[in-house]
């Protein structure tokens, strides 16, 4: 009885074997997971963050179509095939952007929950909150802040639609960006008509 002599192995000139291991079905699964669920938010970003990523434009213009799609099914096979397309793609770039954005997100939520807690202190009716935050924002235009406090407090009181407390809060971001960008500012200062200017944009 004869046996097959297994082939020798592949050598390279370092001494190394130049055989790849095989990735594990286990594995492969995982990183098709992976990939279509980066496939899933690429379809959820907005078009001007799409535009923004250094990605392949046939992967792009899959993402776009798979946006169009309002049948499951069809969406589904839209989505594998974007997941083959990424197969091909280096994903981690996509993972770098999307972390970035995460930071963006969680850092937009935490200033969000610091202006709702300085206007509420201020429309809870205490004179020292304002004056703290005057000294907190010396950059602050007082007459106009306290006129806005004053009546985003006459709004609660009587019930009004709260144009004032609105514009309070649109008032307090503009006046905590521009405190940020003087601390990322080594050598500019920004005007005190910065807050002013702001109080046009939307808020909640």
């Amino acid at each position: 009885m004869t046996h097959r002599d297994n082939p020798p192995p592949q050598i390279d000139e370092t001494g190394e074997s130049r055989i790849t291991p095989r990735t594990s079905k286990t594995q492969r699964k995982k990183e098709m997971i992976e990939l279509q669920k980066i496939g899933e938010r690429l379809v959820s970003l907005s078009e001007k963050k799409l535009k923004a990523l250094s990605i392949p434009e046939e992967l792009k213009d899959a993402v776009r179509f798979a946006r169009t799609i309002r049948s499951h099914s069809a969406r589904k096979r839209q989505m594998q095939h974007i997941g083959v397309i990424m197969r091909h793609v280096d994903p981690d770039p996509i993972r770098r952007a999307f972390q970035n954005l995460d930071d963006m997100l969680s850092q937009d939520a935490r200033t969000f929950q610091r202006i709702e807690q300085l206007r509420e202190e201020l429309l809870a009716g205490n004179d020292e909150n304002a004056l703290r935050i005057l000294d907190l924002f010396p950059q602050a235009e007082r007459e106009e802040f306290l006129r806005i406090v004053a009546r985003g407090r006459n709004e609660r009181i009587t019930g009004k639609k709260p144009a004032a407390s609105r514009a309070l809060f649109r008032y307090l971001r503009a006046l905590l960006e521009s405190s940020e960008k003087g601390e990322h500012s080594a050598h500019g200062e920004e005007p005190h008509s910065v807050a002013r200017d702001k109080t046009t944009q939307g808020g909640v």
